[in-house]
């Protein structure tokens, strides 16, 4: 074999070996970086949700009811997201039974804003800056009412759904009345479900993971049925949980 005929033969294998690690590069920024980020935020959420919830949890050891307050007409006056912050971080002027956009709260409230909004929203849906992602589950027969109304204790409601995350949230993350209802938890369910999957790294964001009482995050994915859904909605259709 000649000088020369060598010499193509590594020419074309160090061509094939750069054409196969161009082929590698592309499919790291094509495939692999989108699902990199696409996780990372997706265990960003996840990881507000546990707070959220150790938080309620915590608030309910210290007071046995789950954050609300309401004005003598019995009106929520701010979301009980408001709430859990006034207690484990500030401010401490915050006047809780009063309106949350009243004179006095408002200026505080907008203060706030800028520094802990992040808290209570998903990276999905930002730039949609102080809209709140996570919301509780409400209604007649819930852990979040039971558990208020003194009937239940967290521990009795222990694999109960409380909070979950929503798509589109449209309210400000200190304002009252955007809770879900188990209907509407049911529609998030099937969307769920019937999502396309495919082998790429998914281009939307389903919403799907819940902290329920007694401390636990919990999926739609070990979920298998509406039916079993509804056990984890309501107390009416749910078996006391054991110790």
């Amino acid at each position: 074999m000649s000088i020369i005929s060598f010499k193509k033969i590594i020419l074309h294998g160090l061509a094939i070996i750069l054409l196969l690690l161009l082929l590698l590069i592309i499919w790291l920024v094509v495939f692999f970086v989108p699902f990199a980020i696409f996780s990372s935020k997706e265990s960003s959420c996840e990881g507000k949700l546990f707070q959220l919830g150790n938080w309620t949890e915590g608030y309910y050891d210290s007071y046995h009811h789950y954050p609300v307050f309401t004005d003598t007409q019995g009106n929520p006056t701010f979301s009980w997201r408001m709430v859990l912050l006034q207690e484990y971080y500030e401010p401490k002027d915050i006047r809780l039974d009063e309106s949350w956009q009243s004179e006095h709260n408002w200026p505080i409230i907008q203060r706030l804003t800028t520094h802990f909004d992040y808290q209570f929203a998903c990276p999905f849906t930002y730039p949609k800056d102080n809209r709140a992602a996570f919301v509780t589950l409400i209604g007649e027969g819930t852990a979040w009412n039971e558990i208020n109304a003194g009937r239940k204790t967290p521990k009795e409601c222990k694999d109960m759904i409380l909070i979950l995350e929503i798509p589109n949230p449209k309210n400000h993350w200190a304002e009252p009345g955007d809770d879900v209802t188990p209907k509407e938890v049911i529609e998030l369910f099937t969307a769920y479900k019937n999502r396309k999957k495919t082998f790429f790294p998914p281009k939307k964001h389903f919403p799907n993971r819940f902290y329920t009482a007694w401390n636990r995050l919990g999926s739609f994915d070990e979920i298998e049925t509406v039916e079993e859904l509804k056990r984890r909605l309501v107390i009416q259709n749910h078996r006391d949980a054991d110790d």
